[in-house]
């Protein structure tokens, strides 16, 4: 399977795909464009051809092509795969990848354990007092049961362990899929049990909920952590939903899984909950796929308002609408509204208010009745506001100045006050700032990797990049300058270490006769080291690395930037030796003081051979 995603990532031709739903047009080396993924109207989307990826330095979201494909139809990985397979023809061989294995051992196991605990509520005598309480005091019927694949574990601690070895399952894989508690017993025992699905409709996992109002326990037990299992990445009810909310365009948040299965029952489908925790921006993230726009609907106590504006704080800054949908006084959530008046439920769902037009009506009403309770509302208002696009803070500040017959340029000067920076401002900022001068070197090295050949020995070589990272993936790449070294070496002057021809006519040999091998090679580090493909995206797709055009001017540049990073690698030494100098000396280590004097003596000469060349 790894050579199969690294062949397609080699042949796929990354710019022509992206170009069928983003409109392209060249910029140096890469391309630019408007981002599919939010709203903006400066392009801040970039496609590397020859590094197969893309990023978009507004929304942050990057990745090679498969990637693309999954945001951009809203499919998981595996579909994903077999399209472009098809489309450039290529036969996916069967995975023998251990984590690829493993990830389809553990979906087994959830799905046995979710028929497991479905069969035991709908069929034995163990869950008939959990299915009364589903279908009378809930209100559930079967069919949504049936949908949900709804279950039960019942007092019994060793049940789904000796179900799940019968089934052919080692207790080290029950333990380590979070089946077992830290007293040897199963971790849910006498609990509702609520599959979550992941948007391909796979069961990744459970949350578990008390029964009676007289347990103690926690009223929500989730699973843990896992390989498939990750909360801030899932939504419950997101793979029933999915195709309302895009019908919609419009998805409603909740805080609880009762609260969107009864709504979901009751035709209001293009609701979704988080998992027990507060809202994440990548939940978020992953609602847009669907839509732009997102109406919150959490509880009417102080903890689910607060829920609520940190939730508009996050869609503001990942550039989506809010929308609020208020509940009864008379109700604590959209279960109990449901259960008491179910129209009333349907008509505040299908008609949510916007966010900012609620605030003016609300502050108007403080303004007649509290200046000091106005105020301290206002003030958290425009904090909420400074999360949202420079765009939208004037368009909102214009409508409150004109609603409540305040100053347009006030309002603007307290939302910058209370601007926090945000991770978007802060990639804008990187973009359009220089590299440093490592990245810079590796920026090259990442453009034409053959120029490592005349860097000296890698091992020497890579210490004086200042990051791990950086130090890793220009080891990777020497290694594959290595395997191509005849380019360079058959027009070597050994004597004077230079190159008989131009940089240029290297370069073009380059790219006509290593152009693909060097693609695939990025696809396979991409996909071995994970670690190294953030790296690859941010230098790659810089407008610095755009701009090269491989020159012997260019190349000469490059030798000195690679003379200045040894320097400040050197000189950085030097400071850090003599500082251990002085505490050795404060010591009295006699040996110590001798070791370093030599290592200063040696990198003294080393500063002095680099200035020298330089």
């Amino acid at each position: 399977m790894n050579t199969d995603i690294q062949e397609i990532k080699a042949r796929a031709d990354i710019v022509a795909i992206i170009s069928r739903y983003v409109k392209l047009k060249k910029a140096g080396r890469n391309f630019t464009g408007l981002c599919p993924f939010h709203v903006e109207k400066t392009p801040s989307f970039s496609v590397n051809p020859s590094l197969g990826i893309f990023k978009c330095f507004g929304c942050g979201q990057s990745g090679d092509v498969i990637k693309f494909i999954q945001e951009i139809e809203h499919i998981e990985f595996p579909q994903a795969l077999e399209k472009l397979a098809d489309e450039l023809g290529i036969t996916l061989q069967k995975s023998d990848d251990p984590s690829t294995k493993l990830i389809a051992r553990y979906r087994k196991m959830y799905t046995v354990t979710a028929e497991l605990y479905h069969y035991i509520l709908l069929n034995l005598e163990q869950g008939k007092e959990a299915l009364e309480y589903v279908l009378k005091r809930r209100r559930l019927t079967e069919a949504t049961v049936i949908a949900n694949k709804i279950g039960y574990a019942p007092y019994d601690n060793k049940l789904l362990q000796n179900y799940l070895i019968k089934k052919g399952f080692t207790p080290a894989e029950i333990k380590d899929a979070g089946f077992i508690n830290e007293r040897g017993n199963d971790k849910y025992t006498d609990r509702l049990m609520f599959p979550i699905f992941d948007t391909a409709g796979h069961v990744v996992g459970f949350s578990g909920r008390v029964i009676s109002a007289d347990d103690r326990r926690p009223k929500y037990l989730n699973s843990a952590e896992s390989i498939l299992f990750k909360k801030r990445f899932l939504l419950f009810g997101l793979n029933s939903a999915k195709e309302a909310i895009a019908k919609k365009d419009i998805a409603i948040l909740c805080e609880g899984q009762l609260d969107a299965i009864t709504s979901q029952q009751a035709g209001i489908e293009n609701i979704v909950a988080p998992l027990g925790t507060g809202l994440t921006d990548t939940q978020l993230s992953l609602l847009s796929r669907y839509s732009n726009n997102v109406a919150f609907c959490f509880d009417n106590d102080e903890a689910g308002q607060k829920s609520m504006l940190r939730g508009v704080q996050l869609a503001l800054s990942q550039g989506m609408t809010p929308f609020i949908i208020s509940l009864p006084e008379d109700v604590k959530d959209i279960d109990e509204l449901i259960q008491k008046r179910p129209d009333d439920w349907k008509d505040r769902a299908i008609n949510p208010r916007d966010f900012f037009l609620v605030q003016i009506s609300t502050l108007r009403s403080l303004m007649k009745k509290d200046i000091l309770i106005f105020e301290k509302k206002l003030q958290e208002v425009l904090s909420v506001l400074s999360n949202a696009s420079e765009l939208k803070q004037s368009i909102v500040a214009k409508q409150f100045a004109e609603s409540l017959g305040l100053s347009e340029q006030g309002l603007l000067s307290s939302i910058q006050k209370t601007a926090p920076p945000s991770f978007i401002r802060q990639e804008l900022k990187q973009r359009q700032g220089a590299l440093s001068t490592s990245e810079y070197v590796l920026g090259m090295v990442l453009l034409f990797p053959l120029v490592t050949l005349l860097m000296g020995k890698t091992e020497i070589a890579k210490e004086y990049f200042p990051l791990k990272d950086q130090q890793e993936l220009f080891e990777k790449l020497t290694e594959f300058a290595q395997k191509h070294s005849n380019l360079v070496t058959s027009v070597l002057d050994k004597t004077k270490k230079s190159i008989t021809v131009s940089w240029e006519s290297i370069y073009t040999r380059f790219t006509n006769e290593v152009a693909l091998d060097f693609s695939t090679w990025i696809a396979k580090v991409s996909e071995e080291r994970p670690g190294l493909a953030g790296l690859i995206e941010r230098i790659g797709l810089s407008e610095m690395t755009a701009s090269i055009v491989i020159t012997d001017d260019i190349v000469t540049d490059f030798f000195r930037a690679w003379g200045r990073l040894k320097k400040q690698a050197v000189t950085l030494r030097l400071e850090i030796l003599k500082k251990r100098m002085v505490a050795a000396e404060l010591a009295n280590i006699v040996d110590e003081i001798s070791v370093i004097q030599e290592q200063i003596q040696a990198n003294m000469e080393l500063l002095r051979k680099i200035e020298k060349k330089s």
